[in-house]
Formats: C-alpha cells, sequence, structure tokens
C-alpha cells in the first residue's frame, strides 16, 4: 500500500491529506484509531468524521473514492 499512498498523496497535495501510520510502531495510534489488521485504510470527512474503512489493500482508484475524489 505504501506505493499507491504515496502516489494518492502526491495527487492530492492540497485537497485530502495522507496520513501513513505505522501501527507496529505507534501502538497509540492503532488503538485511537481501532486498527486490527495492515493494512486498514480509514477515510474521514472535512470534519474529521469517520466515514469508510477497509482492511486490507486497495487500489488507487478505490483509494481516492473513499476519499470522494475521482482517480
Amino acid at each position: 500500500m505504501e506505493v499507491i499512498l504515496d502516489s494518492v498523496a502526491k495527487k492530492t497535495v492540497g485537497r485530502a491529506p495522507v496520513l501513513v501510520i505505522d501501527i507496529s510502531k505507534d501502538h497509540e495510534a492503532a488503538k485511537m484509531f481501532r486498527i486490527q489488521l495492515m493494512p486498514t485504510q480509514v477515510f474521514f470527512d472535512a470534519q474529521g468524521r469517520e466515514i469508510g474503512r477497509h482492511m486490507g489493500k486497495l487500489p488507487e482508484a478505490q483509494v481516492m473514492a473513499g476519499l470522494g475524489l475521482g482517480s
């Protein structure tokens, strides 16, 4: 997912921040976001409310869709 998320981050600069958390190193973040499986993508709206979640790999187009953006 790292390559896909890096690509999405570059395409969404200024529109949607993309944050990658290494839950093996940041246990507090894993707890806070209720991450139990890697990879997990959590999508938030502009107000910070969770609007979607997916466990497992996702193609770039689906990550962009989860962000509410076209590819």
